[in-house]
């Protein structure tokens, strides 16, 4: 009989530790779920924000002769098209990265070097 009261203990201390085993598994794949959730939801926050300065910057004409030292640039991305603007040599160079960054079609690889 205390054999048998001692595999009873056993099975049942084997089963209770099964179900925290599958709870924790459980709880871990929610975790995982909603970490992917929230980097999908802040990627596409981006790209919203991405399109958005897109129009802003299309908006705005591109300077003209009568603006000053002007520089024309011309980008060849990873697919072979070409982006073209003309910038007031008095503008930023952050503000190019910023064109390249939101005119470009796709918005990957997130972060880029300009060079010549």
């Amino acid at each position: 009989a205390a054999r048998q009261e001692d595999a009873l203990a056993a099975e049942a201390a084997a089963a209770k530790q099964a179900a925290e085993e599958a709870a924790a598994a459980e709880e871990r794949r929610r975790a995982e779920e909603e970490a992917e959730r929230q980097r999908e939801e802040a990627a596409r926050s981006r790209e919203e924000q991405r399109l958005a300065r897109r129009a802003t910057f299309l908006a705005v004409p591109e300077p003209g002769p009568d603006d000053g030292p002007l520089a024309k640039l011309s980008l060849r991305l990873p697919s072979g098209d070409r982006l073209q603007r003309v910038f007031k040599a008095s503008e930023m160079l952050s503000e190019v990265y910023e064109w390249a960054h939101c005119c470009r079609p796709e918005p990957v690889p997130e972060n880029f070097v300009l060079c010549t």
